[in-house]
């Protein structure tokens, strides 16, 4: 029976981390998955920049400045209007992919654990089923947090608007201190009461209430198993960095070639060439990451949330009353 109990189990966090490698490694076909949370989470960013030469000379004031703002969005209205309605249809795209490839790694690493049979097409068909409950799930954590940064940060503005600094700073750190726990609080929610919605197929209400008593029953191991992901982060961070310096030095040589060869042309295909590559290469490396953290994450959650059925490694499927008890009712 699912039970998250106060007894506490020795976690072995390596060897989660290499099952999870290995589920990655093995299921290829999770990739996707992880390519569409890839891409949800920003897995390609693009930062532009321009000089402010059509804005007006840069010695300006301020009041010259806000009418040649006014005068570039009356002229290009149609253009920004247009660019506006296109980023907000690609963030709802990119977010529906990204609950659907969470939905999909969370139940076909769980399935892969029954021994049952599982492919892209099960997983995106589980990624469709509980699509809205996540969603919403997701929007209520997401405007708990907001609410939080509501009530602690307004006052602080109000302080620094009103020029009492000092009463202000001290507002503000104590403000900090109280955010940074319930951020932290609200992110583990998040994490399990996803698991329970897709592995126990539970109410919005009855995964949030499971997921807490879940962190709070096991505060120190979930803390721990977050923690181990930060050199992971920080080492797909240094795999990135490797990538974009040895495809500019290739595509360095590359170009002068094409330059000898093609003269300015040759340039411009060796940019479109090589910004292909980087996009492709930057979103293949996110697309594993985020599959082997998830997967991890389910493994995890088997362990300090799942009681696997006389060593079978069946999990039974079935909540008592569809919430999780108490370690001296389990």
């Amino acid at each position: 029976m699912l039970v998250t109990g106060k007894q506490q189990k020795k976690i072995d966090y390596f060897g989660i981390l290499k099952k999870s490698w290995q589920i990655t490694w093995n299921n290829k076909y999770l990739w996707w998955f992880g390519l569409f949370m890839a891409l949800g989470s920003g897995g390609a960013n693009f930062n532009f920049s321009f000089d402010g030469s059509g804005w007006g000379d840069k010695t300006e004031t301020p009041q010259e400045a806000q009418e040649a703002f006014a005068n570039f969005v009356s002229q290009y209205s149609g253009w920004i209007i247009a660019g506006l309605s296109l980023l907000a249809v690609l963030v709802i795209i990119f977010l529906i992919l990204r609950i659907i490839g969470q939905v999909g790694i969370i139940k076909s690493v769980d399935n892969i654990e029954k021994g049952k049979r599982s492919n892209f097409s099960a997983g995106l068909k589980e990624g469709k089923k509980y699509f809205w409950k996540v969603f919403f799930t997701g929007l209520l954590i997401g405007l708990f947090i907001l609410a939080i940064i509501i009530i602690l940060f307004l006052p602080v503005a109000s302080l620094f608007y009103l020029k009492s600094f000092i009463i202000g700073t001290i507002t503000a750190l104590l403000a900090i201190i109280i955010f940074v726990p319930l951020v932290i609080l609200a992110s583990f929610i998040k994490i399990y009461s996803y698991l329970y919605i897709v592995l126990g197929n539970l109410s919005i209400r009855s995964a949030l209430e499971n997921a807490y008593r879940t962190f709070r029953n096991n505060l120190f191991s979930s803390i721990v198993m977050g923690l181990v992901f930060i050199p992971l982060v920080m080492l797909m961070g240094i795999a990135m960095i490797f990538v974009i310096v040895s495809l500019a030095i290739v595509f360095l040589v590359v170009g002068l070639i094409f330059y000898f060869i093609l003269n300015k042309i040759g340039i411009i295909i060796t940019i479109v060439l090589g910004a292909i590559s980087l996009l492709f290469i930057v979103l293949l490396i996110k697309s594993v990451y985020e599959t082997f953290h998830q997967a991890a994450w389910v493994l995890f959650f088997r362990e300090i949330a799942l009681v696997k059925d006389k060593g079978m490694g069946e999990i039974e499927e079935e909540l008592i009353n569809k919430k999780v008890p108490e370690p001296e009712r389990a």
